[in-house]
């Protein structure tokens, strides 16, 4: 082993090093990660807890059913939100116009059933969810 060539090594180093943090220094990680994080929760806001995001659209989750962990799959993101999010989903949405009427006197006592059934109807229909069929 020759002395003459670490000697080279050891010259080399600063310059590729000092050029490796120069370009890292003209990238902003900190934009970058927040980008990232935005988009994570825009899309999985308001998840059920145990429900994990799958590739495009749609969910798994693990439910207990009969005091048994059960892996569920949900084929839309809709789906696998919690059930106030969901319903906050469907007055923006699907039942848009039943909500606007019921929001304005608040109870069902006094917007009378007219109102409120019709409403009703809509959420329920709205909120349902239907689990994939299982594949094993």
């Amino acid at each position: 082993m020759k002395i003459a060539d670490l000697d080279s090594d050891a010259r080399e180093c600063p310059l590729h090093c000092s050029a490796e943090k120069a370009s890292k220094k003209n990238y902003n990680f900190k934009a970058e990660k927040e980008a990232v994080i935005a988009e994570l929760d825009q899309r999985f806001d308001g998840y059920r807890e145990h429900c994990y995001p799958l590739p495009g659209d749609g969910c798994r989750c693990q439910e207990i059913v009969q005091n048994a962990k059960v892996s569920k799959e949900y084929k839309t993101d809709f789906e696998c939100k919690t059930d106030e999010k969901r319903q906050r989903l469907c007055e923006d949405a699907k039942c848009k116009t039943q909500f606007q009427k019921i929001n304005r006197c608040r109870t069902q006592e006094k917007c009378g059933q007219e109102k409120w059934t019709p409403y009703e109807t809509c959420l329920k229909e709205c909120m349902k969810i239907q689990p994939l069929p299982s594949r094993r």
